[in-house]
């Protein structure tokens, strides 16, 4: 699509442009900003006398300014809520657990009547809270790992 003279002058084109660039190596932004003024004047030599009234204003700002800080707060408020439902899971095993001391106590009590210490039964009591614990912490290593291999699959230049 392209627009008239009229149109251009009157605004009815987007001007809101964004470039990404990388920086060569030993060049800083600064350097960067100065060169992008020098193009940007150059490039307004170059327009129409209609459009003179127009100036491109560049700048230069890091890559993970635009992209990492805006992402930033709803990064942490799924952290947050991940914090929570996992808190939840934490809170429910532990009632479950609890539910099944309950409703083992008569095979407590036959186990402590016929000579088992009470070490034993807590001691059996904790391996099983144990197992569990170690599945639980599996599947989350597990999951970190996922995590990790996915991370290695995204571009290199991609701030993480």
């Amino acid at each position: 699509m392209s627009f008239t003279q009229t149109e251009l002058v009157q605004g009815a084109g987007a001007w809101a442009y964004s470039l990404i660039g990388r920086l060569k190596p030993g060049i800083t932004p600064a350097q960067a900003q100065q060169d992008a003024v020098s193009a940007a004047q150059e490039i307004m030599r170059n327009f129409p006398p209609a459009l003179r009234s127009r100036h491109i204003q560049p700048f230069v700002r890091p890559l993970e300014e635009s992209t990492v800080v805006q992402a930033r707060p709803l990064v942490r408020t799924l952290f947050f809520a991940v914090s929570v439902v996992l808190f939840i899971a934490c809170a429910n095993l532990a009632g479950l657990l609890l539910v099944r001391v309950i409703r083992r106590r008569r095979e407590i009590s036959v186990r402590l009547a016929l000579g088992a210490s009470a070490a034993d039964v807590v001691r059996q009591s904790l391996v099983e809270a144990l197992l569990l614990s170690i599945g639980a912490g599996c599947w989350t290593r597990s999951g970190s790992a996922g995590l990790r291999i996915g991370v290695s699959f995204l571009p290199k230049p991609f701030p993480v």
